[in-house]
């Protein structure tokens, strides 16, 4: 009896599948935590999952049954391929079974990009009727690039065919005949891609090759007013690249269902209205989801039965066809025969040679019985050897930070801040991945430096050098290098972020721009009110719960904030970004007879807990800078983040109430008041052009007489 362990979302038809089996037991755990996962996986012979479970080696390491992993999907991302196959376990994905849905999503995201529908949709239903601001481009008679010509890229390049497009293709892993067949002039360079393609779409998957593979540097081939499309996998554009270009103009619009960091809530791309998103939803189709469970289930049963995996990512393999050809023939071999086997398992780092493995017998000391039995022999061997060799010496970075640096780090931070280091890390083991931890010199870290001070603004570069600088002092710290290399740099000098906010005229124009008759227009009006009123930070608005409001103290109790877990799910965390944050901040009449509308408003809709909230959910902070966006551009003021609206409750108080630095400092719950001043000191000293003013007319109330002796006379 084989167990199996479904960790997240399959069809139905499929589970029904698993639970007929005679010879499997089942278990359906969606959504089962990483905790759990790792107490009982050593009880399994095979696990299902999809994009979020992590098979990484310290679940590997516990899974001491597990003999297959089925992927429910394309993608391996979220798999350690080597490490699996080191502990003798059959990865198997499902590459077929979504490509039409993958294939149509993209095609709806450039259709949607190019003829503004999104952007139309949500004008007219905010009461307005204009045309004229959404004239699009008809894709007929433009050139398509495609990157990647597999099996999304090929059913892309028919589809658009039938557009009338015309299209060039960029793929060096495949024949000049698929070119012909897909009707796609062959691109022989990236670069020659870029430069001739009105609309881009890429399909490749992810790997240390197609990293930011559409970057800063080539953005600027580009011709004016590109179109991209990115339904692949997150991180194939660089994102920070891709705000720059829809800044400049260059890129016209960018349609993506995917992003580097899943799950997303805020995102530099979040900003621009000609950047459609989507959850990555592309293979999120009736009939995609039905496909990939049911694939994934044929493929990890034919794994426990010992019959042929298709679809094996770490397992040669031939086609169906073949294998019931040759299949008698290895039944043939297995009983007249005698099997060997020869494994290679890398080069000795003393001598330079080639290490070998090779026999015909089992650790039993007895003759193989089977293909099979010689192949777990393999791997065992494998994973006997990669263990044993990983040393102080010879450690890659690479394996410093898979092995070591990222398990500690993630125990160290928020899940959201590990997952907005990640693209760094990642960035930092593609450029010194296959050097070793101890050769890494005072100049590869300069190149690098400079590297990154040219390629970004001054504030990334300072916080990726820091990021980095912090792997290699945790290297230091526990023995595998015996100084940092990068002792005596400079670090990329950083300037204080620029924010835009809004004068108390701006904001006037901006409130009175909000249908507050309906629901949603109210709600919108409540939360720009509030912060502007009250200087909360965007996550303590979003933690704020009616019971943290005293209305007859006329006060905001502030001391959570909130935020999404890796699964998705909104959790609270019982502190402010710093101790002083947790405060209480006074409220006026207006703000409160405002917020006493929006309760009963809540009341009737059955809503509970949260203050900013739409239907009972907490609101994502790319929604309240879309709330902001599209009141700005409706009354012709400058764009502001939800921080701006911080800063514009700043520039109230100063500015306007003419507040002190140590109030200030406390109503925004800075640490101390340095960082009031370091922020807001160019509004506290505006108006020192009036002081002189001020001082003479003070010494003459106080009735101070000035005598000058004549002691100074020549």
């Amino acid at each position: 009896m084989f167990k199996i362990l479904v960790g997240e979302y399959i069809d139905d038809e499929a589970i029904s599948h698993l639970k007929e089996a005679k010879d499997i037991k089942v278990d359906v755990k969606i959504g089962i935590k990483r905790e759990e996962i790792l107490d009982i996986i050593q009880d399994y012979d095979a696990l299902i999952v999809r994009s979020v479970i992590k098979v990484d080696k310290e679940l590997l390491d516990r899974a001491k049954n597990l003999k297959i992993v089925g992927r429910a999907g394309n993608g391996v991302d979220n798999i350690n391929i080597p490490e699996a196959t080191a502990h003798g376990v059959i990865v198997a994905n499902t590459p077929d079974s979504n490509t039409v849905s993958a294939c149509e999503i993209a095609i709806g995201l450039m259709i949607a990009t190019a003829r503004n529908i999104v952007s139309a949709n949500n004008f007219i239903k905010s009461g307005k009727w204009e045309r004229e601001i959404f004239v699009g481009n008809e894709l007929f008679e433009k050139t398509l690039g495609i990157i990647g010509l597999g099996r999304i890229g090929s059913l892309m390049a028919k589809r658009m065919k039938a557009f009338g497009m015309n299209l060039i293709a960029y793929d060096p892993y495949i024949s000049d005949e698929i070119f012909k067949r897909n009707g796609c002039k062959k691109a022989n360079t990236l670069d020659e891609l870029l430069e001739k393609s009105d609309v881009i779409t890429i399909h490749t998957p992810k790997t240390s090759e197609t990293l930011n593979m559409i970057n800063s540097e080539n953005i600027s081939k580009l011709k004016d007013g590109v179109r991209l499309v990115n339904a692949a996998r997150g991180g194939l554009f660089n994102e920070e690249a891709v705000a720059e270009g829809l800044k400049s103009g260059k890129i016209a619009s960018f349609g993506y269902d995917v992003h580097s960091v899943e799950p997303r809530s805020e995102c530099v791309l979040y900003e621009f209205e000609n950047a459609i998103a989507t959850p990555h939803i592309g293979a999120t189709t009736y009939e995609a989801q039905r496909n990939v469970g049911t694939q994934v289930v044929k493929q990890v049963l034919n794994g426990l039965r010992g019959e042929i995996v298709e679809t094996a990512v770490n397992l040669p393999s031939i086609g169906r066809e073949e294998y019931l050809i040759v299949k008698p023939y290895i039944n043939l071999a297995e009983k007249l025969g005698k099997i060997y086997f020869q494994i290679e398992l890398g080069v000795d780092p003393i001598t330079g040679k080639r290490i070998q493995k090779k026999g015909r017998k089992n650790q039993q000391g007895l003759p193989f019985n089977s293909f099979k039995e010689a192949y777990e022999e393999i791997l065992r061997l494998k994973h006997e050897f990669v263990n044993s060799t990983i040393n102080n010496s010879f450690l890659t970075f690479r394996e410093f930070m898979e092995e070591i640096y990222l398990k500690y780090y993630q125990q160290k931070v928020q899940f959201v801040t590990y997952q907005t280091a990640l693209p760094h890390h990642q960035l930092f083991i593609k450029q010194f991945g296959s050097k070793k931890l101890s050769d890494i010199s005072t100049i590869d870290c300069e190149r690098f430096r400079l590297a990154i001070i040219d390629k970004y603004s001054s504030n990334y570069a300072k916080n990726m050098w820091s990021r980095f600088k912090a792997c290699l002092g945790y290297a230091e710290r526990l023995g595998y290098i015996d100084r940092v290399p990068f002792k005596g740099l400079d670090n990329p000098r950083g300037k204080h972020p620029d924010t835009k906010f809004w004068t108390f005229d701006e904001f006037k124009k901006v409130i009175n721009s909000f249908d507050i008759s309906e629901y949603e227009g109210l709600h919108n009006y409540m939360t720009i009110w509030l912060y502007f009123m009250t200087g909360l930070r965007v996550s303590e608005g979003i933690a704020l719960k009616w019971e943290d409001i005293d209305f007859e103290r006329k006060w905001i109790h502030v001391h959570s904030t909130i935020e999404k877990d890796k699964n998705g799910v909104w959790y609270a965390k019982q502190q402010t970004k710093t101790v002083a944050g947790n405060r209480k901040i006074d409220l006026d009449d207006f703000t409160i007879t405002i917020l006493k509308k929006w309760r009963e408003v809540q009341i009737k809709n059955d809503d509970k807990d949260y203050v900013i909230s739409r239907f009972g959910a907490p609101l994502c902070k790319s929604t309240i800078s879309r709330i902001i966006k599209r009141h700005a551009k409706i009354t012709g003021v400058p764009e502001i983040t939800g921080k701006g609206l911080r800063h514009s409750h700043a520039s109230y108080l100063i500015n306007v109430l003419h507040k002190d630095t140590l109030y200030v400092s406390y109503r925004l719950g800075h640490a101390d008041k340095s960082t009031t001043l370091n922020t807001y000191s160019h509004w506290y000293y505006s108006g020192d052009s009036t002081i002189s003013e001020e001082i003479t007319n003070s010494l003459d109330n106080l009735g101070l007489s000035i005598y000058l002796p004549n002691s100074c006379q020549s």
